[in-house]
């Protein structure tokens, strides 16, 4: 993990919906939380990249076993805490990861964290403030097209409604994939579940820089003091699958294999090497029933490798997926179960 140099661009300046907190003499830092598919590394990396000149770190806790987001940040090398939730499984590994950034000179002006979609937002600030860290805010992101239904789904409702909950600021994001009565309906449907939380609407996560990184002081408490701490629901059961291929693999045979991943799966995210463009890595995105594989990077010195992740309810079949992400490879691919 390196601390990366980020400058306050054009999209800075002062708003009513900044998420500072006054602590004195203390490390700003800002928790990045939403359900899974949100849209929270994508937010991550338009504020990095319009904060040139600054210090700022960021600890990414990826729920898989592969931390697959640390390689999505742009220009940066992202810390990870991966393989379970930072709120609970994997709580002692971030505050090794916050005690690891406090003892780097020059130390951070500032740390992200981009917390796990399942990951509880509250228990992560708690452990924010023991460290003797200044909790800056919490920021959910919400996908406008899906955080209703997630929020009103048997198993995880009570979860993303508790995120929302959580925050000072809700980014509505992907506006652009709804109608203007549907983003309507779906603001009013946030301002019941978040009632003292500010909303902002964007799509690609690209919000002002001032709405979420430190800036001027205020009187006001940190959120931990301000709101007081009620009731957690149950931690949804989730599963976790995932691969690591050195073989090159056949694009048409991966693009089935992506089309056709079962419905229990909500989120998959990897970087994948294909025979078809050996050059560059291609970034592979899965958020419920939408999917995509985007030429990225060039490869240059970095170890040429699939590697895919894949986040869901409980009762993941493995073994199908083992045996078909297999079938892709370069030279003996081929389709269907």
């Amino acid at each position: 993990m390196m601390v990366t140099g980020v400058a306050a661009g054009a999209g800075a300046g002062k708003s009513p919906a900044r998420v500072s907190r006054r602590v004195p003499a203390a490390t700003p830092v800002t928790i990045i939380s939403g359900y899974l598919g949100a849209g929270k590394t994508t937010l991550v990396n338009s504020l990095l990249s319009r904060c040139a000149g600054r210090l700022v770190a960021v600890v990414v806790n990826d729920f898989g076993s592969i931390p697959i987001d640390p390689a999505l940040m742009a220009g940066t090398d992202a810390l990870s805490v991966s393989h379970g939730c930072a709120c609970c499984t994997r709580a002692g590994d971030l505050l090794l990861a916050l005690a690891r950034l406090l003892s780097r000179h020059p130390a951070p002006e500032q740390v992200l964290i981009e917390a796990s979609g399942v990951s509880d937002p509250r228990r992560i600030a708690d452990a924010v403030i023991l460290h003797g860290l200044r909790l800056d805010g919490i920021v959910a992101l919400a996908d406008a097209e899906a955080v209703r239904s997630h929020g009103e789904d048997a198993m995880v409702g009570p979860w993303v409604r508790h995120q929302l909950d959580s925050a000072d600021l809700i980014v509505l994001n992907k506006t652009d994939l709804v109608s203007g009565s549907e983003r309507n309906s779906v603001r009013h449907w946030i301002s019941e579940v978040a009632p003292e939380a500010h909303v902002v609407e964007t799509s690609h996560g690209r919000v002002p820089v001032s709405l979420v990184l430190a800036g001027p002081d205020t009187d006001e408490p940190p959120v931990a003091q301000r709101r007081p701490h009620q009731g957690r629901p149950a931690h949804p059961d989730f599963g976790s699958w995932g691969c690591t291929l050195d073989a090159a693999l056949d694009g048409a045979a991966f693009r089935w294999w992506a089309a056709s991943v079962p419905e229990p799966i909500l989120r998959g995210k990897g970087i994948v090497f294909l025979a078809e463009d050996p050059r560059h890595r291609y970034v592979f995105q899965l958020v419920g029933g939408r999917w995509s594989l985007e030429c990225g990077e060039p490869w240059e010195d970095q170890p040429r490798r699939t590697r895919v992740t894949l986040i869901g309810r409980a009762g993941i079949d493995e073994r199908w997926l083992d045996m078909t992400i297999a079938r892709c490879v370069a030279g003996q691919a081929r389709r269907g179960a």
